[in-house]
């Protein structure tokens, strides 16, 4: 509807035609004007944001995927203080008994690396770093009856013992006890000292 082009043939007086105007200019787009239609109960209106979609929770059967392993601070004792850290712990709850268990007990496999840790004397504050390590978990297993699935298994060696419960699979916790020679790895005089504390693990 060109309002200007109907007043100019004279099929609408001028008066009629800025009344026209000023009605509708509100609504249709006029001659050299960019704005577009509005919206003649006022302001416009930006529909809500719907909220995102939160994925389901993931549900776990067992103790199989891939972890990573931290210590809390307690980890240590009366001369060092320690951490250790796993990046990639790939565990597989296998449907075999574990050695020695009739039931309801099952054996974890896997592989760990990734595995490090540092240690401090108290008294000089030397660091002992560890850093890197990888292999095969041995002697893993898992109680799948008990509602707190009780677990121990080592990292590669029996000095590296780690127990704990994982009570849904999607996160597990528990002791920690290390053997660590000292003057083997590191050249000093202080021979196999034992560090323990707590440990922490969640799925990647």
């Amino acid at each position: 509807m060109n309002l200007d082009r109907i007043a100019r043939e004279g099929k609408l007086s001028r008066r009629c035609f800025l009344k026209a105007a000023a009605v509708l200019g509100g609504f249709f787009l006029l001659g050299g004007c960019e704005e577009g239609i509005k919206n003649p109960m006022g302001p416009e209106i930006e529909d809500p944001v719907s909220d995102p979609i939160t994925p389901p929770t993931p549900q776990y059967t067992n103790i199989t995927g891939t972890w990573d392993l931290s210590t809390r601070s307690d980890f240590g004792n009366d001369n060092f203080k320690g951490s250790m850290d796993v990046n990639y712990l790939n565990l597989t709850q296998t449907g075999e008994l574990a050695p020695g268990y009739s039931k309801d007990v099952y054996k974890i496999i896997g592989s760990f690396s990734g595995f490090g840790w540092l240690i401090q004397r108290k008294s000089d504050g030397v660091l002992y770093p560890l850093q890197n390590a990888y292999g095969n978990i041995i002697n893993g297993r898992i109680n799948t009856t008990m509602t707190s699935h009780n677990l121990e298994f080592y990292l590669g060696s029996q000095n590296f013992r780690l127990r704990g419960v994982a009570p849904d699979y999607k996160k597990m916790w528990g002791d920690i006890r290390f053997n660590v020679n000292m003057t083997s790895i590191y050249g000093t005089s202080d021979g196999i000292i034992t560090l323990t504390g707590m440990w922490d693990g969640e799925r990647k």
